[in-house]
């Protein structure tokens, strides 16, 4: 009997062929608060009754510089946008045929380096060296502890939830478009301002797991969410829809460095849509949103509220006073393949 087949395109897959997947599941546990679902990027296990463990796993497979690195942000960024502080994590390394020794004492030491800087272990992994790659992958598995009334899940957004975005859109893009087409970026931007760019990454760099520990003990948060890949318009999507709910987005309100605007104008990139780690999403009660803005705000962290969830199943996007239908899209073109832009 012959199969049909499909073949996927690089990236996250979409929406739908994941729901299938996890149809296949079977998460029968008991003590599994929260499991595999979509928008949701960390497990809730409950280990007693006052104390949850909460784990993520994710891959770093786009980025060859600095890959030990980013790999303990991404994860730790997911247990930390559900309520936990990042305590512990595994690194799997997994290099290309031919590699030098020193290849594999750099990324591991990058990763020891972003781990410390965490306050977060490495507890074990695995390391190889595999037939067919070009480039080493990484991938982790971070864990975390949290109170259960320190959740703050995708899914627990409620209608009528404005939403607040912490920090700014498309700062991995920002960095990633300036690495990768540095002549073109240094062109538009002078060399002062592309290393500005490139150092993105660090300053104000993609970990969330300060801005989480400051929202979630905040009153009226009901949902925390970490955008990545389809950038800020997929990851509000992603809450959205989690949350059972519909979204109105404004496009306008949403907080870009000039640099972003500027690469993105010249390599016909969609900053709303493009890598958005080092951004946080909260969904936040109307009569607290004043007081949360305030409190980041006392931290010097920029925010401002960029759209609401709605009880219809609607997804709307307002730019410049006009309303356009908001279609999710789950890949990311830089995340794809980030050579292709522009």
């Amino acid at each position: 009997m012959n199969k049909s087949t499909r073949r996927l395109p690089v990236g996250k897959l979409d929406e739908k062929y994941l729901c299938d997947l996890l149809k296949l599941l079977h998460t029968t546990d008991p003590r599994i608060i929260i499991g595999p679902r979509f928008g949701e990027d960390a497990a809730v296990l409950e280990i007693s009754r006052n104390q949850c463990l909460v784990m993520a796993s994710d891959p770093v497979t786009f980025a060859a510089a600095r890959i030990g690195w980013y790999l303990v942000n991404v994860n730790a960024n997911d247990v930390a946008a559900l309520g936990a502080d990042p305590r512990w994590i595994t690194v799997v390394v997994l290099l290309p045929e031919n590699a030098d020794l020193s290849l594999a004492k750099e990324i591991v030491e990058q990763a020891a380096d972003a781990a410390a800087r965490l306050g977060m272990t490495i507890v074990g992994g695995h390391t190889e060296v595999t037939p067919g790659l070009h480039r080493p992958l990484a991938c982790g598995t971070a864990v975390g502890l949290a109170a259960p009334e320190e959740l703050k899940p995708s899914s627990g957004g409620r209608p009528g939830d404005l939403l607040v975005l912490c920090g700014y859109a498309c700062i991995e893009g920002t960095a990633l478009m300036a690495l990768e087409h540095e002549a073109r970026a240094k062109e538009v931007l002078g060399e002062e301002r592309w290393r500005r760019a490139v150092n993105m990454l660090h300053d104000p760099g993609i970990s969330i797991v300060r801005y989480a520990a400051l929202v979630r003990s905040g009153k009226g948060v009901h949902a925390m969410h970490d955008p990545t890949e389809g950038g800020i318009v997929q990851g509000a999507y992603e809450m959205a829809a989690a949350s059972a709910c519909g979204l109105e987005l404004y496009a306008d309100k949403i907080p870009l460095y000039p640099e972003t605007r500027q690469l993105c104008e010249v390599l016909n990139i969609d900053p709303l849509r493009s890598l958005a780690s080092g951004a946080l999403l909260v969904a936040v009660s109307p009569q607290s949103a004043d007081e949360l803005l305030d409190r980041l705000r006392q931290h010097e962290i920029t925010a401002a509220i960029i759209g609401r969830l709605i009880p219809e199943r609607d997804y709307a996007l307002f730019r410049r006073g006009l309303r356009y239908p908001l279609q999710p899209e789950a890949r990311d073109q830089l995340a794809s393949d980030p050579g292709k832009a522009g």
